[in-house]
């Protein structure tokens, strides 16, 4: 059977929520909170004790731009996707997406229900063609070319919801995410990224569309694996001592697909923001990952939650990246690289302002890259903080 093929959306006008914002102001998304007991009776599937916090929980998100089959239906526009479950928090496998973000009345969809129950603590990766729920981190990106959500790696995570058994984290999965009915929303498996044995060292993907690769840093001993999306296979170099600064922990990470850098924010403290670079162009030269501090101005330390669960993003449309501190505050710093990408980066006024509270229970966990730039028709930045509170939003003037 042939597969139809799925085009790009046109921009079109703004949506009405979208143009009522002043530069800089924020919002709360309309209908975007999770843990509604209609939408959790609908997904089914089997939940674990903390359902549906546990969708965002140590999970992160991709930011889908030409739409999603839901329902049985295409839906065009632009999705925040959802997939992932840790620290116990759930093992039904649940893909959700809220969108579509360009549109006056974006909601929440569901991309692959749950899986059937199983006993995940005894059987290894997957089950079934599923993929187990798993901390996702930043390991969740878009494949722009294809139109699929890829779940790549994972934390060594706590999934069973009963007891500290792991599962092997070394995994690769795809969903189509807009491709016809007849793929029914199928996971595709693997290639699996074998060489990366032992311990996982870093929770990050580094997608770079404009390469058609994702590039990470894993296993023990560590190395630098780059996934080549056409050819569906993995190529690994020996990790450097400078790689280190790569490792974003709990924090976010960010590619520039026209420097083909991939940014995360260290966790070292020297009063400024401290950035980690890889250039993914040269992924395997020994020289290709350093470390780059910052002047201007300096965004605040967020208690012991700094820096490890703050969350960067970069800004297609003005060539810098946007950096939120997961402090007490509701403000995003622009972040601009210097021209060598080497001496200090310039930070600037912070934008945003006041009007919100993250939910107290939820500060212990970061955000990852469910904080993430928008394009255009609704140039700015969205940020899914937690099932309980409203999905929110900062238009970029």
């Amino acid at each position: 059977m042939t597969r139809p093929s799925v085009l790009a959306i046109a921009l079109g006008a703004p949506p009405g929520w979208y143009a009522a914002l002043a530069p800089g102001e924020w919002t709360d998304m309309p209908h975007s909170v999770l843990a509604t007991p209609a939408f959790v009776a609908e997904v089914g599937g089997f939940p674990g004790k903390a359902w549906p916090s546990g969708i965002m929980h140590y999970s992160g998100a991709a930011l889908a731009r030409r739409g999603v089959w839901a329902r049985g239906t295409f839906v065009a526009g632009i999705f925040l996707v959802f997939f992932g479950h840790g620290h116990a928090a759930g093992w039904g496998n649940e893909v959700l997406a809220y969108g579509p973000l360009d549109r006056a009345r974006p909601g929440w969809h569901i991309i692959s229900p749950g899986s059937p129950a199983w006993d995940h603590t005894t059987l290894g990766g997957r089950r079934e063609g599923y993929p187990i729920g798993r901390h996702a981190y930043n390991t969740n990106f878009w494949d722009r070319s294809r139109n699929r959500l890829v779940a790549l790696l994972a934390c060594a995570a706590n999934v069973g919801g009963h007891d500290s058994k792991y599962v092997d984290p070394r995994l690769t999965d795809q969903l189509p995410l807009g491709v016809s009915a007849y793929d029914k929303n199928r996971w595709i498996s693997g290639p699996d990224p074998t060489e990366l044995t032992g311990v996982v060292t870093s929770a990050a993907a580094y997608y770079d569309p404009s390469l058609d690769a994702a590039f990470t840093i894993n296993g023990t001993p560590a190395k630098r694996a780059k996934l080549d999306l056409a050819k569906q296979s993995w190529s690994y170099v020996p990790a450097q001592a400078a790689d280190k600064a790569l490792y974003p922990g709990e924090g976010g990470c960010a590619v520039d697909p026209t420097r083909h850098i991939g940014v995360t924010r260290t966790y070292y403290d020297t009063g400024h923001l401290t950035l980690g670079v890889w250039k993914l162009d040269r992924w395997d030269a020994v020289d290709a990952t350093w470390e780059v501090s910052t002047e201007g101005v300096r965004p605040p330390k967020s208690g012991a939650y700094d820096p490890v669960r703050s969350s960067i993003t970069y800004d297609e449309s003005k060539d810098r990246f946007l950096y939120w501190t997961n402090a007490d505050e509701e403000y995003v710093y622009p972040v601009i690289p210097s021209q060598d990408l080497k001496t200090p980066w310039t930070v600037g006024d912070r934008i945003g302002g006041r009007g919100w509270k993250r939910h107290n229970g939820y500060r212990s966990a970061g955000v990852y890259n469910r904080f993430t730039f928008t394009p255009q028709p609704v140039e700015g930045v969205v940020m899914a903080i937690d099932a309980e509170s409203a999905v929110k939003f900062l238009k970029l003037g």
